[in-house]
């Protein structure tokens, strides 16, 4: 997982390197099958622990937690890799400031494509 995080962070760095605000449909749809793939093997790896018969929950292990972590936090987690949102906000809000314009003025004032509205 590891990897995968680190080999995307510079896809994403190469990307905003070339004038790009996100990944192409194609890198984010290969970054999300593998991510989905070390997933599955990591359930595989990390079954959960069997009860013990005590009260209370059974106790799960570090790597368990953080698997289960990955999984469910998948699309925040893959977040970075799709910033075009992000990158549209701090570019309007850096330009605003140069021009002196008050940035809550600026972002109230954003194209609805921008924002998603």
């Amino acid at each position: 997982m590891a990897g995968l995080l680190t080999d995307t962070w510079h896809l994403v760095l190469e990307a905003k390197a070339a004038g790009q605000h996100a990944l192409s449909d194609g890198v984010l749809a290969e970054v999300q099958e593998n991510y989905m793939t070390i997933i599955v093997a990591g359930h595989v790896a990390n079954p959960p622990v069997a009860p013990s018969g005590k009260c209370g929950r059974t106790k799960r292990t570090k790597a368990h937690n953080l698997l289960l972590r990955f999984d469910a936090y998948a699309d925040d987690v893959l977040r970075f890799a799709s910033a075009e949102a992000f990158l549209a906000f701090r570019s309007e809000l850096s330009t605003a400031a140069k021009q002196g314009i008050n940035r809550l003025d600026a972002l109230q004032r954003l194209s609805p494509e921008i924002h998603g509205c």
